[in-house]
Formats: structure tokens, C-alpha cells, sequence
């Protein structure tokens, strides 16, 4: 795996937004958070938060599923748990401890550590290396690609190959393959050229083509996302907080 793979692809959550991000969370259709325990990500237990108490940096919450789900306790309780969740199609991760409250009965989240924001998904980006085949075909020619991301890739070129692929121009009818799965790609726009360097920082001799995605289908922006999701997690995740589950 490329050392270029091993970046941060979370965002330090300042305290002064906390309010903001759960007040969010609370106003989405179904919210609801994962909670498990570091190096036991086979465990998990849902939750559905009711309300954010800003004075005790905290977050209330109830078992998710049917009476007797919420009535049977939590095994997390008086423990530090990881915590995760969805807004705004941006993931959340934080760990917490969780307690039972029983002048309410729920449970609390008890905001003891760090608070981490995923970059937005178009951001994702990973590098190719012997974990991550990447090609892109362009009308009926195969190229090896240098990055993918769910909005795009890039590749490089031999200064002979310049005045075939310009800059602005859209091709149609391309077909990207990652990691042996495939995936139309109704159009590709070439966004910038520019001088590809080697590992060393000196010139390759080489044009870098930057490509974007035009026209891709929902089903394939998700799927392509959560391939490239997959393996970030494993890389990122696991190295900084052994996160688990999806």
C-alpha cells in the first residue's frame, strides 16, 4: 500500500459545533447511531437519540427495535464505547461513555474524547499500488489510472498523446475497472493537464490528465463509493480507531 494512501480523511469537530451537529442529527428523518467497543466490532447495538443536553456535553438516546430490545439494557453501560453516525451524508465518529439514566430512562452518551468528521465523499481519493487496480477505457483504448475517487481519476499520457485528449473536451461511453469491478461511465470530461512528476518530485516526462465523472448513475456513484469506502476504512480507521463496523 502507497504511503499517498496513508492520509487523514477525518476533520478534528471543534466543542463550539457539537450543539449544531446533534441538533442535526435529531432532525433527520431516522436518526439513529452505532455504538461498539474498541477491538470488538462483531458487537454492535443501535440507538435512536432523543435529545443533546449542551450543559452536560451529552447525548440522550434510546435502544433501537422493539420493547423488549429496549428493555433488556445495554452491555456497553459504564464503559467507553465508540460511537458513529450519519448527517448530512457525512460520517461521524467519537468516543464516548455510556450511561443508563433512570430519571428518564434512556441512556446517555457522555461526550470523553475525540470527535471526528469524515471529509465529504467526493474527497476520497486513493492512490493505485498493488491493492488498487485502476484502468479506464476511453474510446476502446485501455489506460492505467494514478488515483480514483467517486467523482474521478487521473492518468497519465506521453507528450505525443496531447493533442488527442484536450483539455474541456468529453468523451462518451467510457467503462472504469477497480479492483476487477466494472462500471459505465456514461461520459468523462478532462478537467486539467498537467506535468506528471515520479516519487522523487523531478519530471517524468509525462502529462498527468485530471478526469471527472459526468452523468454517472446513482447505483454507481454509491457502489464505486463504498468500494473506495472499504478500503479507506481498513487504512484509516483501523489505524486510528479500530472502528469496526459500516
Amino acid at each position: 500500500m502507497s504511503d499517498k494512501n496513508k492520509k487523514h480523511y477525518f476533520d478534528k469537530v471543534k466543542k463550539s459545533d457539537f450543539e449544531v451537529i446533534f441538533m442535526t442529527l435529531l432532525s433527520e428523518p431516522e436518526p439513529h447511531v452505532v455504538i461498539w467497543q474498541k477491538g470488538h466490532e462483531e458487537v454492535i447495538e443501535e440507538f435512536v437519540p432523543t435529545t443533546f443536553n449542551k450543559d452536560e456535553n451529552a447525548l440522550y438516546v434510546r435502544k433501537k427495535g422493539s420493547f423488549l430490545d429496549r428493555i433488556v439494557g445495554s452491555d456497553f453501560v459504564d464503559n467507553e464505547v465508540l460511537v458513529k453516525f450519519e448527517v448530512d451524508r457525512y460520517k461521524y465518529f467519537l468516543t464516548a461513555k455510556l450511561y443508563f439514566s433512570p430519571s428518564v430512562k434512556e441512556f446517555k452518551i457522555s461526550i470523553a474524547g475525540e470527535f471526528y468528521k469524515s471529509q465529504q465523499r467526493a474527497n476520497y481519493r486513493l492512490t493505485a499500488d498493488e491493492d488498487n487496480s485502476i484502468q479506464i477505457k476511453i474510446n476502446n483504448y485501455l489506460h492505467n489510472c494514478i488515483d480514483i475517487s467517486a467523482g474521478g481519476t487521473s492518468m497519465s499520457i506521453s507528450t505525443k498523446e496531447k493533442e488527442i485528449y484536450i483539455k474541456g473536451k468529453i468523451y462518451n461511453n467510457c467503462e472504469l475497472t477497480y479492483n476487477k469491478v466494472k462500471y459505465a461511465i456514461p461520459a468523462i470530461k478532462i478537467m486539467g493537464i498537467f506535468s506528471d512528476t515520479d516519487e522523487s518530485g523531478a519530471d517524468s516526462g509525462l502529462l498527468r490528465l485530471g478526469l471527472a465523472f459526468i452523468n454517472l448513475s446513482k447505483a454507481n456513484e454509491e457502489a464505486l463509493f463504498k468500494q473506495i469506502n472499504t478500503q479507506i476504512r481498513y487504512y484509516e480507521i483501523k489505524k486510528k480507531f479500530d472502528l469496526g463496523p459500516e
